[in-house]
């Protein structure tokens, strides 16, 4: 999705050469969709474009041209999928080839889907620009894979109320929530059995032969798995690690043979992506210190206070001031 950000930028008077450079990039790297950026680069040129711009949606313009494609490998292997539900399981399972950094998911509440997008690594710049982006992407991919009658039924931003949000209802034509815990479309589950319309299975095929290359060219670590898993579930939900185990098809004593060669333990990474959810959420949303508290599952606002101060030495409300742009 990078791939559109020159122009972006240029198209507002900026020469995008400085900022790509700014944040250690170049226009090749961000060129080839399956090149794999380091988010934390990433999230930099985010996070410098939206400054230079002044413009407070402008992950949302990056995300809303991008198609499948945008995604290489991965978007048209989604496209090529049997049904809506394939292409997102697609999507959830080999978006660690594409981005690292951060992870879709897919939940359900009751009769209801929602395909969410997270950062999981600790201190990246700009997460609410990414997450806009990705979210307005995925829209269009959903918009592209179930035909013209799909529209989502809300559409839930992790991000302060922009000063203007008509950008944002008109691209998404839905009910838009903004300083939501997590970011999401919400939609219909029943969307998930509808078969895509012009689906190549036999270029799934070959994109599939593609895809298991690049799991054997760059496997992703069990601590990063993970870290992207307790990022979509810490939030409202207890996730020991039984569970945890049970998705990474391993024994809980094998996974923490395995954790401790990586040189981490469980609890150490519940505890690093707990925090990086309360700093996001400090940093990009004006949800309260209680709010936040009781998104993750902490009995009261005093007891978040306590981990938040062990973890960064300051509370959440003298982190947040600390951290608020100059």
């Amino acid at each position: 999705m990078a791939t559109a950000i020159p122009g972006l930028v240029r198209g507002r008077g900026i020469d995008p050469d400085p900022l790509l450079a700014a944040a250690g990039l170049d226009r090749v790297e961000i060129e080839d969709p399956d090149n794999r950026v380091a988010i934390g680069r990433l999230g930099r040129l985010f996070g410098l474009c939206q400054q230079a711009t002044r413009c407070e949606h402008f992950g949302l313009l990056v995300g809303r041209g991008a198609g499948p494609s945008a995604l290489g490998a991965i978007g048209c292997l989604a496209q090529h999928s049997p049904t809506v539900g394939d292409a997102l399981d697609t999507l959830v399972r080999h978006f660690h080839h594409h981005d690292r950094g951060a992870a879709p998911s897919l939940r359900f509440r009751g009769d209801v889907a929602m395909l969410g997008y997270a950062v999981f690594v600790p201190e990246v710049e700009a997460v609410d620009q990414l997450a806009d982006s990705v979210i307005a992407a995925a829209c269009n991919l959903l918009r592209a894979i179930c035909g013209p009658g799909w529209q989502p039924g809300e559409v839930l931003l992790e991000r302060r109320v922009p000063a203007d949000p008509t950008p944002f209802r008109q691209f998404f034509g839905a009910g838009v929530r903004f300083n939501q815990e997590s970011a999401a479309i919400v939609f219909p589950a029943h969307w998930l059995s509808r078969p895509i319309a012009g689906a190549d299975l036999v270029l799934r095929r070959i994109l599939e032969r593609r895809v298991a290359e690049l799991e054997t060219e760059a496997p992703q670590s069990l601590s990063d798995r993970l870290r992207a898993r307790l990022r979509g579930t810490l939030l409202r939900e207890k996730c020991s690690i039984e569970d945890i185990s049970h998705h990474v098809d391993l024994h809980p004593r094998t996974l923490r043979r395995r954790l401790q060669e990586e040189n981490t333990t469980y609890s150490a990474l519940v505890d690093e992506v707990r925090f990086e959810i309360a700093r996001q959420l400090l940093s990009v949303t004006s949800l309260t210190a209680g709010e936040i508290a009781s998104a993750l599952d902490y009995g009261d606002s005093a007891a978040f206070t306590r981990a938040f101060k062990r973890w960064s030495g300051l509370a959440p409300s003298a982190w947040r001031l600390a951290e608020a742009p100059r």
